[in-house]
């Protein structure tokens, strides 16, 4: 899960154009943050699998990016209300 956390947040930085390691950085760790929790967390009481056991499923692996992408997408949306 950690892997698709951080491809997930590496997808983010390069599809927003974003050329700050800084950045990049921060997107990768929001992405392992959100794919953990998704998939540590609400997968085992969801879908089958649990990650902290070790019993991945392909649901769980969906679940896990999408947490990943929404953890993404609530930070950009924090930070662009911030900016107004």
């Amino acid at each position: 899960m950690i892997l698709v956390g951080a491809i997930s947040g590496w997808l983010a930085a390069f599809m927003s154009e974003l050329t700050s390691h800084r950045v990049l950085l921060r997107n990768i760790a929001l992405g392992i943050a959100g794919a953990l929790l998704a998939g540590g967390l609400i997968g085992p009481l969801v879908v089958e699998g649990d990650l902290l056991a070790g019993n991945y499923s392909v649901a769980l692996l969906v679940l896990s990016c999408a947490g990943a992408l929404l953890m993404l997408l609530a930070t950009k949306l924090l930070q662009s209300s911030d900016m107004r």
